[in-house]
């Protein structure tokens, strides 16, 4: 496979221009542009104040965990003295 295509681009051919042909472009007319532009508004109502200071992110709400689980090599809550993965989480 390889050796097909080291031969098909071996065999490959690029055509050189005529110098004769060959002219240059002429230059681009380039206009200035404005790369930034700043627009001040009046926050002079007391409404547009507030919404301005708002925070408008969503707060992302976790669920309220009522006890703490044990950790896999923590001792079991069971008072046995073996760890909670040998114990009652085994199954888990």
């Amino acid at each position: 496979m390889n050796d097909q295509a080291v031969s098909i681009l071996m065999r490959g051919q690029i055509p050189e221009p005529d110098p004769d042909s060959v002219r240059e472009a002429p230059p681009q007319n380039r206009q200035q542009r404005r790369q930034y532009t700043e627009n001040r508004t009046d926050l002079s109502d007391p409404n547009q104040r507030a919404a301005a200071a708002r925070d408008t992110r969503q707060q992302i709400r976790e669920p309220v965990r009522v006890e703490k689980t044990p950790g896999r090599n923590d001792p079991c809550p069971c008072g046995s003295g073996k760890k909670f993965k040998n114990c009652h989480g085994r199954n888990v």
